[in-house]
C-alpha cells in the first residue's frame, strides 16, 4: 500500500463517527483514488455480544441527525475505531486506479493502518479548492474534478442523477433529491461519488473473481420523511425543511424512475 497519499475525512461539523477518509494522488498514468473505511473488527470479536447485535441490526438506524440505534457501541464507533486525525487506525483500504481520462482501470484492496492528516467539514471543501496556498489544494481540486467525472459516468450508464448548483439540489446515493446549504454541496458530491465508486469497484472485483458476496439493492420507498431508516450517514443529506418548491416534483420523478437492479448469472 502506498504511504504517500494524504488522507482526510469530510463530514458534518457535529459528526463523531468518522468512518471514511479520502485521498488523491497523481501518477504517470492518471490518478490513484484512495478510500479508507474504518475497520472496527479488532474491537468486535466474532461471536461476542457486540458482534451478534451488529449481525442482527445490519446498520446504524438514524432519525434526523441522531443515531438512535447504533450498530456498534458508541465507545467503538465514536472513539476506538473512528478515524481521528493524527491517530493511527485500522482500516479497509481501496485504491482505485484511474487513467488520464478519469476512467476506472483497476482496484487494489488491502487491510492496514492509516493516519488521517486532517479532519474537514463540507464547508472546507470549496475554500480549500480556491486557496492555492493550502497544502491540500491540488488534491482537493483533483478530487472535485474526479467526483464530477464519476457523476457524468454514472449518468452515461443510465443513472437518474443530477447536480444543480443554482438550485442547490443533488440526488443522494438512495436516489432521493436533497437540498443543501450554500458552500456544502460540493463537499457532499465529493464524498458521495467517491463512496459510490468504491462500492461499485469492490462489487465488480468480487463478481469478476467469483467471490461470494452480499450485494445491497436499494428498495423504492413511498415516503421517508418521518421514518427512521438505516443509512450511511444522515449528516450527508440536506434538510427536507429547506427544500425549494421545485423539489417535490423532482423527488416524485426520481422515485418513480427507480427499479430493482438485476444481474446476469
Amino acid at each position: 500500500m502506498h504511504t504517500d497519499i494524504a488522507l482526510f475525512t469530510i463530514d458534518a461539523e457535529h459528526s463523531r463517527d468518522l468512518d471514511d477518509a479520502i485521498g488523491i494522488a497523481r501518477s504517470d498514468s492518471g490518478w490513484t483514488v484512495r478510500v479508507a473505511i474504518a475497520n472496527p473488527s479488532g474491537y468486535v470479536p466474532i461471536g461476542s455480544a457486540e458482534d451478534l447485535v451488529a449481525r442482527k441490526q445490519g446498520a446504524t438506524i438514524y432519525r434526523g441527525r441522531q443515531a438512535t440505534m447504533p450498530m456498534l457501541p458508541r465507545s467503538i464507533s465514536e472513539d476506538q475505531a473512528t478515524l481521528t486525525a493524527g491517530v493511527p487506525r485500522a482500516a479497509v483500504v481501496l485504491d482505485l486506479e484511474l487513467d488520464q481520462a478519469g476512467q476506472h482501470v483497476g482496484t487494489r484492496p488491502s487491510l492496514g493502518e492509516i493516519t488521517v492528516v486532517q479532519r474537514l467539514s463540507y464547508k472546507d471543501v470549496p475554500s480549500i479548492a480556491s486557496d492555492r496556498s493550502h497544502p491540500h489544494h491540488q488534491a482537493m481540486v483533483d478530487a472535485i474534478a474526479i467526483a464530477r467525472g464519476f457523476l457524468r459516468q454514472r449518468r452515461a450508464r443510465g443513472a437518474l442523477a443530477f447536480f444543480d448548483q443554482q438550485q442547490m439540489l443533488l440526488t443522494d446515493e438512495e436516489g432521493r433529491v436533497q437540498h443543501f446549504a450554500a458552500g456544502e454541496m460540493v463537499g457532499h458530491l465529493l464524498v458521495q461519488e467517491m463512496m459510490l465508486a468504491a462500492n461499485s469497484a469492490v462489487a465488480e472485483l468480487a463478481a469478476r473473481s467469483d467471490i461470494p458476496f452480499l450485494y445491497r439493492c436499494h428498495e423504492p420507498r413511498g415516503s421517508l420523511r418521518h421514518e427512521a431508516s438505516p443509512r450511511r450517514n444522515p449528516s450527508r443529506r440536506g434538510s427536507p425543511a429547506a427544500r425549494p418548491p421545485l423539489l417535490p416534483r423532482w423527488s416524485g420523478s426520481t422515485s418513480s424512475g427507480r427499479r430493482r437492479a438485476t444481474r446476469a448469472p
